[in-house]
C-alpha cells in the first residue's frame, strides 16, 4: 500500500486528535464487550451503547473480560481502521483496552 502524503502536526495538534481518537476507541471497547448490559446508566442500557464515561467504564470492566476476547476485540478495533485515518488514529486503534491505564 502506498503511503499517502499526511500533513505534519504540531505536537499539540497530534496529541488533541491522538486524545479524541483514543476517547471513541475505548467507547467501542466497550461497546464490543457490552458493558451497556450491566451499567448503572440508563441510557446506555436503553441505547445498548456506551453513552457515559467509556474511559472509567473500560477501566472498571476490562480486567472481566477473558484475555483472548480482549485480543480479539483489539483486532476488529485495528481491522475497522477507515482507509484514511491519520497517524494519531492509526495510534489510537493499536492500543490494548489494558493500554489506556499503564
Amino acid at each position: 500500500m502506498p503511503k499517502t502524503s499526511e500533513p505534519k502536526l504540531a505536537p499539540a495538534q497530534w496529541q488533541a486528535q491522538f486524545d479524541r481518537a483514543a476517547a471513541a476507541v475505548q467507547r467501542d471497547y466497550c461497546d464490543l464487550f457490552k458493558f451497556w448490559r450491566d451499567c448503572g446508566r440508563k441510557g446506555c442500557r436503553k441505547a445498548q451503547s456506551c453513552t457515559g464515561d467509556a474511559h472509567a467504564c473500560l477501566k472498571s470492566g476490562k480486567d472481566k473480560v477473558p484475555y483472548e476476547a480482549r485480543i480479539k476485540a483489539q483486532a476488529a478495533i485495528v481491522a475497522a481502521t477507515p482507509p484514511g485515518a491519520g497517524a494519531a488514529e492509526r495510534a489510537a486503534r493499536r492500543f490494548h483496552p489494558s493500554d489506556f491505564y499503564v
